[in-house]
């Protein structure tokens, strides 16, 4: 569609011309010359020729038109360049490159802090958002642009975020799978003995997995049930280290979700992860097969489905309203936040400050920073600080763990061995210190 619609802009302002062209050659006596001088004063509302036949004819009323096209075209594009660069001066400026619904439901949430970025133009905006519907198409354009974008914040939209792998500190990729996620958590806490399922054959399975195995540490005696179905779950292979998390059960079933029933009805919650159609699909079999079943789906839109199920257990998450705006994809406050936790930590313990960090410890504050609006909550709950700080080294120990670090007695970051992946009661004071002061960090926010 947006090919036919290149073809549309480019071609219609020549059409008068070829028109026109092929007519004026058609009059006895002309030259080529004569007869492309005459063409190109179609353009401008002129013609002497008396001998008008009707390609000429067409061409004459067509001309204008496309003139006049071509006049709103200029001051409609002269007018979009100042507004642009005049939100480029904004501290709070993101320019959006990419033709995806995403990229452009994006770019209308961030309303007037938003500017829509070009192929062969990279303005001078505090953020930098690439929305492509490749993973190739955005490597090749930030490759092609890095050197301009090399002092910005710029964010890489991916199909699988790949931002432990990145060098640059001022580069961080994402993926909409991996926000999803961390946003459903964030609403739908799990109880501490739930049994959940997770059905779907796509990326947002693992990564639901994934993040809620970071997330839904709220004590030590919990026993979360993790229920996968899905043919093909790579997340043993791409989190191996996942068997040392303690507490919780993970159970991956070969048997499609509908031959076992019996278990399904066992579930406190289902999460349908798949995409729409299928998730619908999905929804619609459960309804029938389960008696009153809790179930989460993901869906891009409501969709008006509490309109055709009626039913007050059936959770849409997901949607893109939700998931387009500034604070899930640049992260600005949770950014904020964990600059200030990481120099409380600097300040009192030493180390680098946060310019000076590797994307991994960047994103190991991020995540942090978000673990903390968990230790908020369970504070406010009752739970204890000593309880809060033992669950804070076991969050830690599984950020570690679920990105491939090992223990070992001699610390090496280069190649994922650290010391301090030991339970907490073999922690030294000084480290145990630190756990506390982090707690006491997210308590006092």
């Amino acid at each position: 569609m947006n090919q036919i619609k290149k073809i549309i802009k480019y071609f219609l302002p020549i059409l008068p011309a070829i028109i026109g062209f092929y007519g004026f050659m058609q009059v006895d006596g002309i030259k080529v010359s004569w007869a492309l001088y005459n063409t190109i004063r179609l353009y401008g509302l002129n013609t002497d020729i008396s001998d008008i036949n009707i390609y000429i004819e067409i061409a004459r009323w067509l001309a204008p038109v496309s003139t006049a096209g071509i006049f709103i075209v200029a001051i409609g594009a002269i007018k979009n360049n100042v507004i642009a660069s005049v939100r480029s001066l904004r501290k709070d400026s993101c320019s959006v490159y990419g033709d995806t619904p995403e990229a452009s439901d994006f770019l209308v949430s961030l309303g007037k802090s938003g500017i829509k970025g070009e192929a062969d133009k990279i303005r001078k905006s505090t953020y930098h958002v690439l929305m492509f519907e490749h993973d190739e198409q955005t490597l090749e354009f930030y490759a092609k642009h890095e050197k301009d974008l090399k002092n910005h914040q710029v964010f890489l939209a991916m199909k699988r975020n790949q931002q432990l792998n990145i060098k640059s500190g001022n580069l961080f990729v994402f993926s909409m799978a991996d926000n999803c996620a961390i946003q459903y958590w964030e609403n739908n806490l799990a109880a501490k003995t739930e049994k959940i399922a997770l059905i779907g054959e796509g990326e947002l399975t693992d990564i639901l997995l994934y993040r809620g195995l970071l997330t839904n540490i709220i004590a030590l005696d919990q026993n979360i049930e993790y229920h996968i179905w899905k043919k093909d779950c790579d997340f043993i292979y791409r989190y191996q280290e996942f068997k040392q998390i303690k507490f919780d059960h993970i159970v991956f079933h070969e048997e499609p979700y509908y031959r076992q029933l019996p278990l399904l009805e066992k579930m406190d919650r289902i999460i349908l992860c798949g995409n729409d159609e299928d998730n619908i699909e999905i929804l619609s079999g459960l309804s029938q097969m389960l008696i009153d079943p809790v179930i989460h789906i993901k869906l891009r839109a409501e969709s008006g489905i509490h309109a055709i199920y009626d039913s007050k257990k059936i959770t849409v998450f997901g949607t893109s309203e939700k998931l387009m705006t500034r604070e899930i994809i640049i992260k600005e406050q949770l950014m904020n936040r964990a600059k200030k936790l990481h120099q409380y930590y600097y300040e009192q313990y030493g180390g680098k400050n946060w310019d000076e960090l590797d994307a991994f410890k960047k994103q190991a504050n991020l995540f942090s920073a978000q673990y903390g609006i968990v230790i908020q909550q369970l504070f406010q709950q009752g739970t204890n600080k000593v309880l809060l700080t033992q669950l804070v080294h076991e969050c830690w120990c599984r950020f570690h763990y679920l990105n491939g670090w090992h223990y070992s007695k001699t610390r090496d970051d280069s190649n994922k061995l650290h010391n301090l992946l030991v339970p907490f009661e073999q922690l030294a004071e000084l480290e145990v210190q630190k756990d506390r002061d982090l707690v006491e960090q997210f308590i006092a926010e």
